[in-house]
C-alpha cells in the first residue's frame, strides 16, 4: 500500500483534521506540539513517519468509533466492530 503517497496527497486534509493540534489536545491523548513537527517531516519528504502517522490517524479513528454519540448509544456491534444501520 502506498501509504506514505497517501498521507502527503489524497488523504492530507484527512490527516490535517484528524490530527490537528485542537483535537489532539481536546482528547489529550498525544502532545499536540510534536504532532504538527513530524507532519511537516513526512510531508516536506525529510523523513518518513508513515507508520507512526497512520498508527496515530487509525487510534484517533477508534476512539472516534467509540465516543461519538452513536456509539455510546449502543449502535450494533459485530465481532467487536460498528457496523450501520
Amino acid at each position: 500500500m502506498p501509504v506514505a503517497k497517501w498521507l502527503v496527497g489524497p488523504r492530507r486534509e484527512l490527516v490535517a483534521d484528524t490530527l490537528s493540534e485542537t483535537r489532539l489536545r481536546r482528547d489529550g491523548f498525544f502532545r499536540p506540539g510534536a504532532v504538527p513537527n513530524l507532519l511537516d517531516e513526512h510531508y516536506l519528504w525529510r523523513r518518513d513517519h508513515r507508520t507512526l502517522i497512520w498508527t496515530l490517524l487509525i487510534f484517533q479513528f477508534w476512539h472516534d468509533a467509540l465516543t461519538t454519540p452513536r456509539a455510546r448509544s449502543g449502535a450494533a456491534t459485530t465481532n467487536g466492530a460498528l457496523v450501520g444501520d
